[in-house]
């Protein structure tokens, strides 16, 4: 389709105030739950560039918006002590709420070198909000692993919140990283969810729905990536799609769920 470049005044709502993000604000995804607007992204802490201490670089952090463009931040997201100590960073992070319980979707780099695409259920606190300060540690469990990289791909991570599609059952975009150029690709999941045996993993679509192709995708401060963090739901068959084009610019785009269904239809693993 036709591709539009404009330029939009913007404002700062989110900037460094803390140990957890002293060193910037990162990749945020926003999703309603319960009447409120909820954030996650990603904070690089005080310990981002220190070549000695080699944990926890980023974290997700949460904040939730009280109005007026205001967002107060309330929790940081660790892990259970035995495995905190092994946390290189943290991040690709989004909330939500299904059935009651909180759950966040992300991305942890381990000291194994391996990056774990993973969903874990979080404490009924972090959906309370609070205009209380200072943020507070919120330890994640009952981690689960949902994908792992294909054999061309070095990791991957979500990118963008849940889009129901049916009852307990719900469409999210996830991007790869390839192994030869370091390129950043889109595909989609479908993922079954039950109060008895939690999230399943139902179908992958057999190829990437996005892929860098404008220039503005391929050349920037990260060639080749388009990296989605918005999506909110238009319509019944249309999303729409922020994303980060090459570390330069910010890319919006639609989505046709019915086709992204049938493609995922062709991909399904039962």
């Amino acid at each position: 389709g036709v591709v539009n470049i404009g330029h939009y005044p913007g404002e700062l709502v989110v900037y460094p105030t803390m140990k957890y993000d002293i060193w910037g604000v990162e990749d945020p995804r926003t999703s309603r739950i319960d009447g409120h607007l909820y954030m996650v992204y990603s904070g690089r802490t005080i310990n981002y560039f220190n070549p000695v201490f080699r944990r926890e670089r980023t974290l997700p952090v949460i904040a939730v918006n009280v109005g007026h463009d205001r967002w107060v931040k309330t929790h940081v997201v660790v892990h259970p002590q035995h495995r905190r100590v092994h946390v290189i960073s943290d991040k690709d992070a989004f909330i939500t709420k299904i059935d009651n319980t909180a759950y966040l979707f992300h991305r942890p780099h381990m000291d194994d070198e391996k990056f774990y695409l993973v969903i874990s259920k979080m404490p009924k606190e972090v959906l309370t909000p609070t205009v209380e300060e200072p943020v507070k540690e919120v330890v994640c469990g009952e981690t689960i692993v949902i994908l792992d990289p294909a054999d061309f791909e070095t990791r991957l991570g979500w990118a963008g919140p849940l889009i129901e599609v049916k009852k307990n059952e719900y469409l999210v975009l996830v991007h790869g990283i390839d192994r030869f150029i370091e390129g950043y690709r889109v595909f989609a999941i479908l993922l079954g969810y039950s109060k008895d045996t939690g999230f399943e993993l139902r179908a992958v679509t057999p190829f990437y729905i996005m892929e860098p192709k404008q220039t503005y995708e391929v050349f920037g401060d990260r060639p080749y990536v388009v990296f989605p963090c918005g999506a909110w739901r238009l319509d019944k068959d249309t999303l729409l799609i922020s994303y980060g084009a090459a570390d330069y610019l910010v890319g919006f785009g639609t989505l046709n769920i019915s086709e992204v269904l049938g493609v995922l239809d062709k991909g399904r693993l039962d």
